[in-house]
């Protein structure tokens, strides 16, 4: 009883300790907001400066405080030396506190939960926070994920009843809603079913195919293509549960699992085939499995089975009373079907007889007949290596762009041919078209597209010098952080020097410090803080606490937490099919694991760097981060060496 009442006092001791340096830390913040006021043209760099003068006596303060401490644990050490016993109490001791720390950090944050905003990150820090209250109180977790999914499921049925779509909601509102049905799915793909479900005493799952595309299935099949490569066969499970949410990402997830198990994705494409067919799903979503029935090694009776479920569901809608729209749709899947029939003799007779009866259809209807949808054609030039340093076609070209009047059009043609220079290695034509852009935001998309390109080349033949320079001329943060990444990756893979990778982190930071704070200067910091924390702690912190202060100026002045387009960057990183960039590179999805390493690091610097976030939803994320950082943290081991017996002594008559 007194052990734990002990406990307690030590764990508030600490906490107490944790606030008053938050006040002596909060220098830091304040400074941003009395500085950051005179909006976001400021330079970073400047701020820093004026910030480091006005902590400059504090420093010299804790710098007096951490020496003496520093003497009196060496002296303690020495004089005092801990048998192994007591320092395994001392661990086990510290593993305690640790655990309850975390649960008291978690309470914490779910009592603010309700507050953030908007909705959507409010959600995500419940749900968050459900899956590690999953582990030791899974009632609880529970009801708080049902409370979850059913406000979020309330908030999109109201928005169809005011006929909002997808594509009317900003991408913020989307990423956020698809990262809350994630987080459901990895902790266990089939609670999106149950929770979903409206019939509380009815534990079946629905074993209709929806044919939507919903959030909800498209994260089950992330998971589900996350599973492939470890377990095949849970991952098929996974994957079908998706099917009664919607029907989202089947092409890339059979494409996935054929190179693990042709086998069992062949298996899988038959029986979806014939739910599809007897499903009321639009043909043209089976009809798009097309790439993977026709791919290399697989079986005549799966082609056979996909001609047939397309036939039968296409015959379906060959009635008088379909809706116009879809009438149209039908029939354009059917003439796509018929093309792809011709090339298979015991089944073309079967589509041209499709084909006419929906002609007939129209006629019947008095409806015209829609023109059949255009073949797609591909350039091959674009599939073959293009000659090295050879740019006459790209000269030829520019005479001709030159002679477009209008700027927008004139600026479209100059990105494509200053990306082909790239792509022919040829530096400076690229740089010459580059400057003839006038628009900003297609001369900042190709400058990354032209810079990009030549970095990789020269990451091929190992020039890392070159595509340093190549890389620090990219003028978005983010983007150029992205490609320092890729060079660090690439010399580490090749054990090159660590203090060259070491030398190309620091100038990424020193640049970073002289960009205007934007949240694409934000998420720079955080992701080169990623990079550094192996190799360089004290720079890591140090570009986390830049990361806090752009986004809290942001988070001021409403900036914070903004749509974003980050396509191109999608060759750069090592994504899944089913990921986006943007959900990759999203501030909500950074900072959680950041904080986890901070945590096993050191739980109260982690804390402090937490606390001086002013957004709430990205404060309760951090501090998650640290929940789940203590909670995963690797047990010290507990047992103690057994001492070795005693050498017997040999008697003389031996």
């Amino acid at each position: 009883m007194n052990s734990n009442k002990g406990d307690t006092t030590m764990l508030h001791h600490n906490r107490a300790n944790i606030l008053y340096k938050i006040l002596l830390a909060t220098a830091y913040v304040l400074s941003v907001f009395a500085i950051g006021w005179g909006g976001v043209s400021a330079s970073h760099q400047d701020v820093l400066t004026q910030n480091k003068h006005s902590k400059a006596d504090e420093k010299a303060k804790n710098q007096v405080n951490a020496v003496e401490l520093h003497q009196t644990k060496k002296q303690r050490s020495t004089n005092d030396p801990k048998s192994l016993k007591d320092q395994n109490k001392e661990a086990n001791s510290s593993d305690q506190n640790n655990k309850k720390l975390a649960v008291s950090l978690l309470e914490e944050t779910l009592a603010g939960a309700k507050l953030v905003e908007p909705i959507e990150c409010s959600l995500l820090t419940q749900v968050e926070a459900a899956t590690l209250l999953w582990q030791f109180d899974r009632q609880r977790a529970w009801d708080i994920l049902k409370d979850s999914v059913e406000t979020l499921s309330n908030l999109i049925e109201a928005e169809k009843g005011e006929k909002k779509t997808q594509k009317s909601l900003d991408k913020k509102q989307q990423r956020l809603r698809f990262k809350i049905f994630l987080r459901i799915a990895k902790l266990d793909p089939g609670l999106i079913n149950q929770l979903a479900s409206k019939d509380q005493n009815d534990g079946k799952m629905q074993k209709s195919i929806s044919g939507e595309w919903t959030e909800e299935a498209r994260a089950v099949m992330l998971v589900a293509t996350e599973q492939v490569n470890k377990d095949p066969e849970l991952a098929v499970r996974t994957a079908e549960q998706s099917l009664s949410l919607g029907f989202v990402a089947w092409e890339s997830f059979l494409h996935h699992l054929v190179i693990v198990d042709r086998s069992r994705s062949v298996q899988l494409a038959s029986r979806l085939l014939r739910q599809l067919r007897d499903s009321s799903i639009p043909a043209v979503r089976l009809l798009n499995l097309n790439s993977f029935v026709f791919g290399g090694g697989r079986s005549q009776e799966l082609t056979d089975e996909f001609f047939l479920s397309l036939a039968t569901r296409l015959q379906r809608d060959l009635r008088p009373d379909i809706a116009a729209d879809d009438l149209v749709k039908s029939f354009q899947t059917a003439y796509s079907a018929q093309r792809l029939a011709s090339y298979f003799p015991q089944w073309q007779t079967e589509f041209d007889n499709i084909v006419s009866a929906y002609q007939t259809l129209f006629k019947d209807r008095s409806m015209p007949a829609p023109n059949p949808p255009r073949a797609v054609t591909i350039d091959s030039s674009t599939l073959t290596g293009i000659a090295t340093g050879n740019t006459e076609e790209v000269q030829e070209k520019l005479q001709q762009v030159k002679l477009i009047a209008n700027s927008p059009k004139r600026d479209e043609e100059y990105r494509k041919l200053a990306i082909n220079a790239a792509l022919r290695e040829d530096s400076s034509l690229a740089e010459s078209l580059l400057s003839k852009i006038e628009n900003q935001r297609i001369r900042q998309e190709t400058n990354f597209k032209v810079y990009s390109t030549l970095v990789r080349k020269e990451l091929n033949s190992q020039n890392w010098a070159q595509a340093r320079t190549y890389c620090f001329k990219i003028t978005d943060p983010l983007a150029r952080t992205v490609i320092v990444n890729l060079i660090g990756k690439s010399m580490s893979r090749f054990r090159e020097n660590k203090s060259g990778v070491s030398d190309l982190y620091s100038e990424a930071l020193a640049q970073l410090y002289r960009e205007v704070a934007s949240e694409s200067l934000a998420k720079a910091y955080l992701i080169l803080a990623k990079s550094l924390s192996s190799g360089d702690v004290k720079a890591s912190v140090e570009a986390i606490n830049s990361a806090i202060f752009v986004m809290n100026k942001l988070s001021v002045e409403n900036l914070l937490l903004g749509e974003s387009n980050y396509s191109d960057f999608g060759p750069y990183l090592e994504l899944l099919p089913t990921v986006m960039p943007e959900e990759a590179l999203d501030l909500t999805e950074i900072i959680g694991p950041l904080f986890n390493e901070m945590a096993r690091r050191d739980p109260e610097d982690a804390q402090i760097t937490a606390y001086g976030i002013t957004h709430s939803g990205l404060r309760s994320l951090a501090l998650l981060g640290i929940v789940r950082g203590l909670l995963e943290a690797p047990e010290k081991p507990k047992t103690i060496p057994k001492e070795r017996p005693k050498a017997k002594k040999l008697s003389q008559n031996s």
